[in-house]
């Protein structure tokens, strides 16, 4: 072959690579690439996979809906992103497969459409749109001056050249769940320490942190995984460890809730302490038994078993704690205990067998007792007495490398769960894909 035949061969083999990467990218145009308009910095992002969720039976959507959604534009058959960005606004991106058809859409929804910057651009009631041929980026809600500053910066992501890069978006984009999450430690910290004063002390030095979680789906169990990210659980200081044995976390029967999390006695008390109210009632409680000694006892997995039905006049009835013991030395006191009392304000503590004992003269009577270094609490004397007699092996989902591991039964919560389902997904059928499911699961470990 001579030379001249070699270079147009050469030639032809590099103009069929550059057809069959130009046909990819028409065939792929807007696909992955989607994700370009994510903000550079975010605070908070979650992915929801539509397909998935379809596939999963979670969502059942009549033939209507599907032409619906067929006609609206949007490509279902792609990953839907709502985030936070670091100004903590709220926003969407979605994945578009028809420009033409999104644009009619609005339109026919009394959103008119306008071009601006090269972009088309919307307005959905407090949201504020802009799109191109194969992705949507949404803000909202905002006031109309809001959305006037906000056009800069969604200019701006819509024109940006790759994905971001952040361990957020790394995080979620790992695993196969319908449903992917991940926040920065520091987004709820505030909340928290709001609603419980001593939660800073589980995440004190770990700012830097972060949460990713996964919704998934296993017969009939809805399965939340959630990992935390450079955040120091197990240290002296957190009263939470990681569990080292196989503690079950399935839901025994009649029970509504059954929650089981690794648990550090020295820490926790500390940690009591720390809030006024029960540092007020630890005093009261030490003045018949050695409630600090009990405490500080405790080091391993600890168990809340929730039933569905009350026993007596409530629910905290049937309640029952068992904690794992490193030793039983607070029980060498008993004697101690029951001269310890302070029967001149109403309140005793009687030993009903040689490990069961009841506080009585509170606001409920608390029954407790030790066997098998595992120490059972609750304010009911049959569950006490069956707890102590026959302890509940356990169940099937393991607790064993987690934080905390909990199993909630559906059911009992069927119509507040539905409600909070259909203000999510409003299709007809959400009632029947919710029934299929009887637990839900939740995990929480280190990475």
């Amino acid at each position: 072959m001579t030379q001249n035949k070699v270079q147009k061969w050469k030639w032809i083999a590099l103009a069929g690579v550059l057809v069959l990467l130009g046909l990819a990218c028409l065939l792929f145009r807007g696909g992955a690439d989607y994700t370009r308009a994510l903000p550079k910095k975010i605070q908070a992002v979650m992915v929801i996979d539509g397909k998935k969720l379809n596939d999963a039976a979670v969502l059942t959507l009549t033939d209507e809906q599907q032409k619906q959604m067929a006609e609206c534009g949007v490509d279902f058959t792609r990953p839907l992103y709502a985030f936070v960005d670091d100004n903590a606004n709220v926003g969407m991106l979605v994945p578009l497969d028809d420009k033409g058809k999104w644009e009619r859409w609005l339109q026919s929804n009394n959103c008119p459409v306008e071009q601006q910057r090269g972009l088309s651009w919307s307005k959905w009631e407090q949201w504020i749109l802009c799109f191109d041929d194969g992705r949507c980026l949404a803000y909202g809600p905002l006031t109309p001056s809001e959305m006037g500053r906000m056009r800069t910066a969604m200019t701006t992501q819509m024109k940006q050249k790759s994905k971001p890069d952040s361990p957020l978006l790394d995080d979620i984009g790992k695993g196969e769940a319908p449903v992917r999450l991940a926040f920065d430690a520091a987004l709820p910290q505030s909340l928290l320490l709001g609603m419980m004063p001593f939660s800073g002390l589980m995440l004190k030095g770990n700012e830097g942190g972060h949460v990713s979680a996964t919704l998934s789906f296993d017969d009939d169990n809805i399965i939340v995984d959630v990992t935390l990210h450079d955040i120091d659980i197990n240290d002296e200081e957190s009263p939470f460890k990681t569990m080292d044995e196989d503690a079950g976390a399935a839901l025994s029967e009649g029970a509504f809730a059954r929650i089981v999390t690794g648990v550090n006695g020295n820490a926790l008390l500390k940690v009591l302490r720390q809030w006024p109210m029960l540092r007020t009632q630890l005093l009261a409680l030490n003045f018949c038994v050695d409630a600090d000694l009990m405490i500080k006892s405790i080091d391993g997995v600890v168990t809340l078993d929730i039933p569905k039905e009350p026993q007596g006049d409530n629910i905290r009835s049937g309640l029952l704690l068992t904690a794992q013991l490193d030793n039983t030395d607070f029980m060498d006191n008993v004697k101690e205990w029951r001269h310890g009392l302070y029967e001149e304000y109403g309140v005793r503590l009687e030993q009903l067998s040689a490990n069961v004992f009841v506080l009585q003269g509170i606001e409920k009577d608390i029954y407790f007792g030790v066997k098998d270094k595992r120490l059972f609490v609750t304010l009911d004397l049959q569950t006490i007495t069956k707890a102590i007699s026959s302890p509940e092996p356990h169940g099937k989902v393991s607790g064993k490398g987690y934080i905390l591991a909990c199993s909630i039964a559906i059911n009992p919560l069927k119509d507040i769960a539905l409600g909070m389902f259909s203000d999510v997904v409003p299709f007809d059928g959400s009632e029947e894909a919710l029934k299929r499911f009887g637990t839900l699961t939740l995990r929480v470990k280190e990475d």
